[in-house]
């Protein structure tokens, strides 16, 4: 939770620089963007304008990076969490539409909460381990570091084609997150007629 407006600051920061400049401005019109799919639509109109060949391609994977962790992180910011004697080192996570009405049905009945009620909720109750959490966090801090490195990046682009620039490239295409992305990406393209 604590890395996720970091990672947003530095997208924003991105759209400034794509909008021609890294304005104060593109940094608040960002932020009050409050919907990930309107956000991600307002960067893809612009990077259309202003990325073209494997920038363009490349800050598409950025994208499905920050998508494939901003899910995870929104998983865990918008459900209830709980834990269980029989999993000391476990925490228990459900979605607040699964859990909601549940508690106001338990709430409702006129008799003591059973087993069988407990039993109802447990399908849809996921169970985190710590390195489960590690996990989500590596990856909120992976897309931190591939957002800032991509800024970097197109911040600077030389006036020709060079070999610093090929380097810097190949850099963010070969960091794991973002090869996997390009792979799925190119696979797309591929087998879309």
């Amino acid at each position: 939770m604590a890395v996720w407006p970091a990672v947003l600051h530095q997208i924003g920061l991105i759209l400034g620089l794509l909008l021609g400049g890294d304005s104060e401005a593109s940094i608040v019109v960002f932020s009050t963007l409050q919907n990930a799919r309107v956000r991600r639509d307002v960067l893809n109109a612009v990077a259309d304008l202003k990325l073209t060949g494997r920038r363009r391609e490349l800050f598409e994977a950025v994208l499905e990076v920050v998508r494939a962790a901003e899910t995870e992180r929104n998983h865990l910011a918008h459900g209830c969490f709980g834990c269980s004697a029989s999993l000391p080192d476990s925490v228990l996570w459900i979605e607040t539409k699964h859990f909601g009405p549940w508690n106001i049905a338990t709430i409702r009945k006129e008799t003591q909460v059973t087993a069988n009620d407990h039993h109802e909720l447990a399908k849809y109750i996921f169970v985190y381990k710590l390195s489960d959490l590690h996990n989500v966090l590596e990856q909120a801090s992976d897309t931190f570091l591939i957002t800032t490195e991509f800024f970097t990046y197109i911040r600077y682009p030389p006036a020709t084609p060079s070999q610093a620039d090929d380097e810097k490239y190949l850099q963010l295409c070969i960091l794991p997150r973002v090869a996997t992305a390009l792979t799925r990406i190119r696979s797309r393209k591929t087998t879309t007629p």
